[in-house]
């Protein structure tokens, strides 16, 4: 008669079982621990290009912020300058020149990064205080002009630029107006600003010998 101890079989069948057990177990602990490996390289790529991204945004707000300002400069010159206009109800000369002419000529003139701060009449004697060099347009050899008359010849107009390129432009601009007989430049400056050179610049424009009606 042969004797069969099953409780050795059982014994191996439990071990098999346990071994299986353990390796489906280690299975899971790897694939769980390359996935969450990989997940952190991703995580870890996805930052980098976040940085790249952000360093490339910041770097294009940088390029753009001093135009911004600029800009935003302008807005705010916008409501001097209509605070300035105001006071200018009418350019008299002979023919009576408005000022809502004036200011449309002006408007079709102006180029872009260029805005305007004061515009003002001006006769002989204001440039001549201002030590303006008026020898392209005035004889020296004429007798002065009488005191007593007020001649508004001139018109002066100030303003600022962000681009030196906009002030000649400008002026062609303004040299192509019918009723100014000469325009020139008469004072130019740049006023170092926090984010880009802003040029500030005079200009007069000569309309001629029209007397201002008192």
């Amino acid at each position: 008669m042969i004797t069969i101890n099953l409780y050795d079989y059982r014994q191996q069948v439990r071990n098999t079982a346990i071994q299986k057990q353990v390796v489906a177990a280690a299975g899971v602990m790897l694939m769980s621990a390359a996935l969450i490996l990989a997940n952190w390289f991703v995580e870890e790529i996805n930052r980098d290009n976040l940085k790249i991204a952000i360093i490339e945004v910041e770097g294009k707000i940088k390029a753009i912020e001093g135009k911004v300002q600029a800009v935003l400069a302008m807005k705010k010159k916008q409501k001097r300058v209509l605070q300035i206009v105001d006071g200018i109800q009418t350019l008299k000369t002979g023919q009576y020149l408005s000022m809502t002419r004036l200011l449309e000529d002006l408007g079709n003139a102006l180029p872009e990064n260029i805005w305007l701060e004061g515009i003002v009449q001006a006769n002989w004697q204001d440039l001549e205080k201002k030590k303006v060099p008026l020898i392209f347009i005035k004889n020296p050899a004429e007798k002065p002009q009488d005191k007593k008359e007020e001649f508004y010849n001139f018109v002066e107009i100030k303003g600022k630029a962000i681009s030196d390129d906009a002030i000649p432009r400008f002026i062609e601009g303004l040299e192509k107006i019918s009723y100014f007989k000469t325009v020139f430049l008469f004072k130019k400056e740049v006023e170092e600003d926090k984010f880009n050179p802003v040029h500030g610049f005079t200009v007069y424009c000569y309309i001629g010998e029209i007397k201002i009606a008192a």
